[in-house]
C-alpha cells in the first residue's frame, strides 16, 4: 500500500497509538511504501499522515528493505492473510477497538477465479470471515442454499457473518462479475447466433 494515498483515504477512521500495527495485520497490507519525493505540506491533514506514517514505520515489526531506489519499502512479516475468519459477536462488530482485539483464525481459502474465493470453514466457525478487499457492498458469500450480504468491518474491510454456519465451505463473490459473465455468455451466444445466418 501507498502510505500517503492509504492515509489521506482511511485518516478519518484509523486509529492511533499501539493499534496501527494490528490495523496493518488486520487489512492484509504486507508491504508499506513510501516515495522519497512525496510532499507533505503544512495544512493539519498531512501534519496527521506524516505523524501516522512517522510513528508505524518505527514499528519494530516492519522491516526495512533495501534496494528500492526513489522509494522506502517495509515488509509486514505479521500480515494476516486475504482471507481470515474473527471470533467476535456481532454487536460489536462496528467497535474498530473490540474488532483489532479479537481473536483472528486462520482458515483455508483459495482462488477459485476472478474476484471469487473458496473459503473452506472450520467445525468451530468463526463468528466473522473477513475478505482484506477495499469495501465493497458487491461482495457476497454463498453458504449452502443462503447468501450473505457483506457488512463493512473498521469501514475498511468487507465481513461475512456466518452465524455458526455448519456448513463446510463457504464462496466469496464479487457479485458484479457474474453481471459480466452472464453478459460474455450473452454476447457469445448472439455471435454465434449471427454466424450461423
Amino acid at each position: 500500500v501507498n502510505a500517503t494515498s492509504f492515509l489521506l483515504q482511511y485518516g478519518s477512521v484509523l486509529p492511533t497509538g499501539g493499534d496501527q500495527q494490528r490495523l496493518l495485520d488486520s487489512l492484509s497490507i504486507n508491504y508499506v511504501v513510501e516515495t522519497t519525493d512525496s510532499a507533505f505540506p503544512g495544512d493539519p491533514t498531512f501534519d496527521f499522515v506524516r505523524s501516522w506514517y512517522n510513528n508505524v514505520t518505527a514499528s519494530s515489526s516492519l522491516q526495512l528493505m533495501t534496494g528500492f531506489p526513489g522509494a522506502q519499502v517495509w515488509r509486514n512479516p505479521s500480515a494476516l492473510p486475504l482471507v481470515y475468519g474473527v471470533n467476535l459477536p456481532p454487536q460489536d462488530s462496528g467497535n474498530d477497538s473490540a474488532v483489532l482485539d479479537a481473536p483472528k483464525v486462520l482458515i483455508p481459502f483459495h482462488t477459485v477465479g476472478v474476484d471469487r474465493y473458496q473459503v473452506t470453514l472450520p467445525k468451530s466457525a468463526p463468528r466473522l470471515v473477513v475478505l482484506s478487499q477495499g469495501y465493497d457492498g458487491n461482495w457476497i458469500a454463498e453458504v449452502g442454499n443462503h447468501v450473505i450480504a457483506g457488512t463493512p468491518l473498521m469501514q475498511m474491510l468487507n465481513a461475512f457473518d456466518t452465524g455458526g454456519a455448519n456448513e463446510t465451505t463457504m464462496t466469496i463473490v464479487y457479485k458484479a462479475q457474474s453481471i459480466f459473465e452472464a453478459g460474455a455468455v450473452l454476447s457469445f451466444a448472439a455471435i454465434v447466433t449471427s454466424l450461423a445466418f
